[in-house]
């Protein structure tokens, strides 16, 4: 899959390697298959190609989300949003803040003890929204059995 390709609103295939690996286990519509080259979505429709004909329509209720990380060969691709709502769920606590000059974020856990709260400034928010994921990942790598 080409980089420009893309969505900006779903994590990297990377970094959802990564949140698999820590566990991450919300149902997401978008997924990786290992052996494909694209981002995929399930859906409950179903045809048969000798009859379709025209254009297909799919309605949101169509569409499902599935935990996908619990196929070895699928990994889940969430959006930015699901990434937080996650480590919220699991007692972190995140803010942003829109500066002049760029975008400041950081996070805390009141279970985990000093000197693991992160801040982290960019002057892009994508790039601070991505630098604050990956200290989420690693820090909940460390301590994520021992907290909430």
């Amino acid at each position: 899959m080409k980089n420009n390709d893309y969505p900006t609103w779903l994590v990297p295939l990377d970094t959802a390697l990564q949140l698999k690996g820590i566990g991450f286990d919300e149902p997401t519509l978008f997924h990786y298959y290992e052996n494909d080259f694209d981002v995929t979505i399930e859906t409950n429709s179903y045809y048969d190609e000798g009859e379709a004909q025209g254009y297909l329509h799919f309605y949101i209720s169509a569409f499902k989300e599935e935990n996908f990380n619990r196929d070895k060969k699928c990994t889940s691709l969430p959006t930015w949003t699901d990434v937080f709502d996650w480590f919220r769920a699991r007692g972190y606590k995140i803010t942003f803040k829109d500066i002049n000059i760029g975008t400041q974020c950081a996070f805390y856990h009141l279970d985990i003890k000093e000197g693991h709260t992160f801040s982290h400034f960019a002057k892009k928010y994508e790039k601070a929204r991505e630098g604050l994921v990956m200290k989420l990942i690693e820090v909940h790598k460390e301590f994520g059995n021992n907290i909430k």
